[in-house]
């Protein structure tokens, strides 16, 4: 909930489970309360701000179910994507698992001078996989061998939807990528894998390989990466 500033600081995915949208300018100063209204201790930690680090959400700093912490920093990175999170120790991978994480943007005046496509035309794209039982609720962790290896979710989910469409113009679109997801490959247009790892690997050298060494194109890892897709559209919108 905003209680203080632009209105655009918070946007909020509607019916999503995942956390709002927040937008930041460098320099802002900014004030948070974060009240835990969870069964088990929980702390937020912004994933690539620089900030002091009583302010950083470490582990030592978690807070009790029903209290609240405060956080004030100020904006010191420029423009670009980050990530916010809970960092409670051995909770965090469950927590964010279950939604407690969302995209943060830092914008600055050097971006604003390349008038990139902004406003509804700069669409933020959270990309997770989720494994769901019968009744349609969440799984995690089903065994040891998912707790050390990873597990694959069977639906993938984009913004917190599966099958998520949204209608667009013929026009340029700016889309801000995040990736959350187990450990899936996905694939852009050069014929390349983005995966977990941040790395590109040759699309026909894992391929060929995938039967002797099914993990050349992935590795499971204990946090997510970024990764970059590339789109491309082949006619405009009829």
């Amino acid at each position: 909930m905003l209680k203080k500033g632009p209105k655009e600081t918070i946007t909020d995915i509607t019916g999503s489970y995942l956390g709002p949208l927040i937008n930041l300018q460098k320099g802002q100063k900014v004030r948070v309360n974060l009240h835990n209204k969870l069964a088990e201790p929980t702390v937020t930690h912004w994933h690539g701000l620089h900030v002091p680090a009583n302010m950083d959400g470490h582990p030592m700093y978690a807070i009790d179910p029903g209290e609240i912490l405060v956080y004030e920093f100020e904006v010191l990175n420029r423009a670009g994507m980050n990530i916010y999170h809970p960092h409670p120790h051995e909770a965090t991978a469950k927590q964010v698992y279950n939604g407690l994480a969302g995209a943060l943007f830092v914008r600055d005046k050097e971006e604003e001078k390349l008038e990139l496509p902004s406003g509804e035309f700069e669409i933020p794209i959270v990309i997770q996989d989720r494994l769901f039982d019968q009744q349609n609720q969440l799984i995690y962790v089903r065994n040891m061998h998912d707790r050390m290896m990873g597990f694959y979710g069977d639906r993938i989910l984009v913004n917190g939807f599966p099958d998520y469409k949204i209608d667009v113009a013929s026009r340029a679109y700016r889309l801000r990528v995040l990736n959350m997801v187990q450990p899936h490959a996905f694939t852009n247009w050069a014929g390349m894998m983005v995966h977990r790892s941040l790395s590109s690997v040759s699309m026909a050298a894992c391929w060929k390989n995938r039967k002797s060494n099914p993990t050349s194109c992935w590795r499971p890892a204990n946090a997510w990466m970024f990764g970059r897709i590339l789109v491309a559209a082949t006619r405009a919108p009829s």
